[in-house]
């Protein structure tokens, strides 16, 4: 008996292993496309009693390469057969159908798609599967016979919104995702981050735009509609389009400028000053004795300041207007008994120091600010540092030293004491101290800032560079003696004393640096054709040098922000990403490539 049943296990057993093995050879012979050869294992499986499930799809591609087509309607059918409530099968033969222009084309095409609305979970599958295959003309119609069906207008309109995208068909792709947002009244939130994905060419945004404004003026009381527009205004960087927005928002919600601020913020961090101070000040106008009322007071300044100081050679009247600003900034502080004034008068002491020459009133604001400013501890450090800076300006490096040193202690191990000590490391430098400059660089390598790990490195290797080649350090100690009069803002005698030291025998190893100290004086005059000229001979001449990327971002900036050159701007952030590819640079070039070329970047 027993071997009765061993024998019975066998006969079981060895057809689907021999099963297995035709399925096995046929999807290689399939692979490496012997059709004829797949095609015999694949009916040798079958013959073996395979369910059809397991030669699918490979005995069917099979078949089609054979011209078989026959054959593999019929073998469609026993499929179907098989499995009837799989939808997936259903929808392949219809495409089958319609590879070989089938007269039962049409007649099996409704009869899947019928079957498919029958059942909810059935009409959702078939809809992804045939989004995934990317068979968008019955995707489409499938959605068009579901939503006459159910008198459902706007029915996975978001699927349908991705046909008429892969069509090329924006304006209908538009009116999709904007009829199904109103009529499923998602968060905004949610229907932002489903614009992101389809909106990703700025003509689809552009369209989407001219939409909703239509709608705007159709559904004024629309609240979504603002909303939308002003999102979609700030993605095309327009700012000052955004604001109407923004202030309609405001006005609607009694947000007190709070919208418009957060554009005016936008506005400013994409350098467009202007529409950021018309911001700023319309708030200001607006929203007396609230919060942000202050806020974009300072903001404004701020704005103006940035505008002026973007531009070369700095405007010393513009900047006199500056400080009168912060003076009555200051006076309605005081007025107000302001928490606040402290930071204006550092800003102002700053302006004093390194733009106006007015060390002494810059050094007593810091000074007061400092007393009055105990209770912020993030603050005394910043203006500590700002002291220090101050006080180098005034050719007193002595107390310089000693308010970095404070603030290395205050804030060891962070991010204002890593710039203290890069403060402690360049004094050393300025005054010829290689070795403790070294030093201290040595600890600032492995910062978590990587600019100032950056910084670190890029004056090591300067240091070790030269030293190498002149032990007394002759050239590199005049070199570091020009870099504190820039600092100082002694613009012209470091001019000369560069021009002087680029002849001189023993600063060979430092012409690519001085070619750079030299662009970063032509630009400060606004001399940029010859700044990029500089910098281009420092990127031909000393292409591995260590400012080969500094000097290849900054022809991309002067191209862009003050030449106005586009192509030129692209070429030289496309050098930085390519060329340089560990640089610190690499993000912001990359970001500032795609958006001057048009890509919608988020």
């Amino acid at each position: 008996m027993g071997r009765f049943v061993h024998i019975a296990w066998l006969v079981i057993l060895t057809p689907l292993w021999l099963v297995g093995q035709d399925i096995s050879l046929a999807n290689e012979y399939l692979q490496k496309e012997d059709f004829q050869k797949a095609k015999i294992h694949y009916e040798l499986a079958l013959n073996k009693n395979a369910n059809p499930s397991e030669v699918y799809p490979g005995y069917v591609q099979s078949l089609t390469r054979l011209n078989e087509n026959k054959l593999a309607e019929k073998f469609f059918k026993k499929l179907i057969k098989s499995d009837p409530n799989n939808i997936y099968y259903k929808y392949d033969y219809t495409l089958f159908l319609r590879q070989i222009n089938s007269k039962d084309l049409e007649k099996v095409t409704l009869k899947t798609i019928n079957e498919s609305i029958e059942n909810p979970p059935y009409v959702y599958n078939a809809i992804l599967y045939l989004l995934s295959k990317k068979e968008y003309d019955l995707l489409e119609l499938t959605i068009l016979i579901y939503r006459n069906n159910l008198k459902m207008n706007t029915a996975y309109y978001k699927e349908m919104a991705e046909v008429k995208k892969m069509k090329g068909d924006q304006r209908k792709m538009s009116e999709e995702l904007l009829l199904g947002f109103l009529a499923d009244n998602e968060p905004i939130e949610e229907l932002k981050n489903t614009l992101q994905n389809y909106l990703t060419e700025p003509s689809e945004i552009e369209h989407f735009r001219i939409l909703l404004l239509e709608l705007a003026e159709t559904d004024p009381s629309n609240n979504m509609i603002p909303e939308l527009l002003l999102w979609l205004f700030v993605q095309q960087k327009d700012f000052s389009s955004a604001a109407v927005q923004a202030k309609a928002l405001d006005k609607r919600y009694k947000l007190n400028g709070e919208k418009q601020q957060e554009v005016a913020d936008l506005a400013l961090e994409n350098k467009d000053y202007d529409v950021a101070i018309k911001i700023f000040e319309s708030i200001v106008k607006d929203y007396p004795r609230t919060n942000n009322y202050y806020q974009a007071r300072t903001k404004s300044i701020l704005a103006k300041e940035q505008k002026i100081k973007s531009k070369y050679p700095i405007d010393k009247i513009e900047l006199y207007g500056l400080a009168k600003n912060y003076k009555d900034l200051m006076a309605e502080a005081k007025a107000g008994n302001s928490t606040q004034l402290y930071k204006q008068e550092a800003d102002l002491a700053l302006l004093y120091g390194f733009y106006l020459d007015k060390l002494d009133s810059a050094l007593f604001l810091m000074n007061d600010a400092l007393k009055i400013s105990a209770h912020d501890k993030k603050f005394q450090a910043k203006a500590k540092l700002h002291l220090g800076d101050l006080y180098l300006l005034d050719n007193q490096p002595w107390e310089s030293t000693l308010l970095y040193s404070q603030v290395e202690l205050m804030e060891k191990d962070q991010l204002l004491g890593h710039e203290a000590k890069l403060r402690n490391a360049k004094l050393y430098y300025y005054k010829g101290d290689f070795k403790m400059a070294e030093e201290q660089m040595d600890v600032l390598k492995l910062a978590t800032s990587r600019e100032i790990s950056n910084d670190a490195i890029q004056l090591s290797v300067l240091i070790q560079d030269n030293i190498a080649e002149d032990t007394i350090g002759y050239a590199l100690k005049r070199y570091a003696a020009v870099e504190l009069l820039i600092f100082q803002n002694k613009w012209d005698e470091a001019k000369s004393e560069l021009d002087s030291l680029y002849k001189e025998y023993r600063a060979k190893s430092l012409k690519d640096d001085i070619l750079f100290l030299e662009a970063k004086i032509a630009r400060q005059f606004g001399h940029y054709l010859e700044a990029v000229g500089k910098l281009e001979q420092l990127l031909q001449e000393y292409a591995t040098d260590i400012l080969a990327d500094d000097a290849a971002y900054q022809i991309a900036q002067m191209y862009e922000y003050q030449l106005r050159d586009r192509e030129k701007a692209m070429e030289y952030y496309n050098k930085v990403v390519t060329q340089f590819p560990a640089s610190i640079y690499v993000v912001d070039s990359r970001k500032r490539y795609r958006e001057i070329r048009g890509d919608k970047v988020n």
